[in-house]
């Protein structure tokens, strides 16, 4: 399940890139692939070292769940440099990443802060912002498509089906807290769906005076419940509060694609491709927030069938902003290795690193339209022969059987 959240989901939510579509799900299966192999190995080496028990890596179906989770850090950082780093930077940024990602995981947050976060809200989705600031800003901007943008929604479908099933993977199986994650997530889930439309017509009719919904809020804006709940999922919530949580992140991550992305990009010139900060980083923020909160004012009643320590609220408080100031160092230092090896290629174009067959037709119109100018308007060949009669020469154009011609 979680790998088809990660291949399926992640990969084609990026191929809202006309012409990159071959390196969105192909690198998104490098990533996945290389991340599953190296985080079995540096997860298992921060476990035994604080521990200070060394042995070999106990390598099991939940180990390799643990790992696929924190894979998220890496393909989130990739949406954020996608199209503009090359496959070798990418295998430097999984490395360094993951590294850096399952430390504060392993040692800070769950060994040492004792942090609540199941759904990993701070440690998979504060990761990533830092390593497209050293990036650049790149010469051009990716060409979009109704075709493009249709395949980035069925990656936004996946997304949400599975994501209760990645929050609610770490609770034990028919148990009370799984129930409790999986239909706090789904709540919050179609809370910020409802309300990523709403705000998407909305600001697009303030800034552009078109009440239409635009795209890029609902591929991403609402998926952003599933981000901020992940703290929360398993305890013992009021509907109410789940709604709550999933409005307010639809409405942040929406609100960041319509002023804040701009503004990122404009003053600080941190160029964002996917808008990981909208549906990632601020969401991850907010849930943070969210949960110092709930367990500061019921922090003596029975959130997950056991009571908290008095310290919790706390503790969780200093999890957001350790996580951040890793996440921020370790991106920038990421980042930093990457820029040793700038590319030279055309960014947001699969050209660059694949093999691109021509589609047929394409050929075929484009040596139609050479030879002999526009048939469907009847106007004359190259050479300034017209077609009376609009006959022209059926040995080119492709037909069908009945003799219709099909440009």
């Amino acid at each position: 399940i979680l790998m088809v959240m990660m291949l399926v989901g992640f990969g084609y939510l990026m191929t809202f890139m006309q012409y990159y579509g071959l390196g969105a799900v192909g690198f998104c299966l490098l990533v996945s692939a290389l991340g599953m192999q190296w985080g079995l190995i540096v997860d298992s080496f921060w476990i035994q070292l604080q521990h200070n028990d060394w042995h070999g890596i106990h390598f099991d179906l939940y180990s390799m769940f643990l790992v696929t989770t924190f894979i998220g850090a890496p393909l989130i950082s990739l949406g954020g440099v996608i199209g503009k780093v090359t496959p070798f930077q990418l295998i430097i940024m999984v490395l360094v990443e993951f590294t850096c990602q399952t430390f504060v995981t392993e040692v800070l947050l769950l060994g040492q802060l004792k942090v609540v976060d199941l759904g990993g809200t701070l440690a998979v989705h504060m990761f990533g912002l830092a390593v497209a600031y050293m990036v650049g800003n790149p010469k051009t901007e990716p060409a979009a498509s109704a075709t493009s943008d249709i395949l980035s929604l069925i990656g936004t479908t996946f997304l949400w089906v599975y994501w209760p099933s990645f929050v609610s993977g770490y609770t034990e199986k028919d148990s009370p807290a799984q129930q409790r994650a999986l239909t706090n997530t789904i709540m919050s889930l179609c809370a910020s769906t409802v309300t990523a439309f709403a705000c998407s017509s909305y600001f697009n009719k303030y800034l552009n005076k078109d009440s239409r919904f635009r795209p890029v809020d609902i591929q991403n804006a609402t998926l952003a419940g599933g981000v901020s709940i992940g703290c929360l999922a398993n305890m013992d919530l009021n509907p109410g509060l789940t709604l709550f949580v999933g409005a307010i992140s639809g409405f942040l991550s929406a609100f960041g694609y319509a002023y804040i992305q701009p503004y990122l990009l404009d003053t600080f010139d941190l160029h964002d491709t996917c808008g990981i900060n909208n549906l990632h980083g601020m969401p991850s923020i907010l849930g943070g927030i969210i949960s110092v909160i709930v367990i500061a004012m019921q922090g003596s009643s029975d959130l997950y069938n056991y009571k908290f320590e008095g310290t919790q609220a706390y503790m969780q408080l200093i999890g957001i902003f350790v996580t951040l100031a890793t996440a921020i160092a370790c991106g920038l230092l990421t980042g930093k290795l990457l820029t040793l090896f700038a590319p030279k290629n055309e960014a947001f174009h699969d050209a660059a690193w694949w093999e691109i067959v021509d589609e047929p037709k394409t050929k075929e119109f484009q040596h139609v339209h050479h030879h002999y100018g526009s048939v469907a308007t009847g106007e004359g060949n190259s050479n300034g022969n017209s077609n009376e009669g609009g006959e022209h020469d059926n040995s080119i154009i492709p037909t069908s059987n009945n003799n219709d011609t099909k440009i």
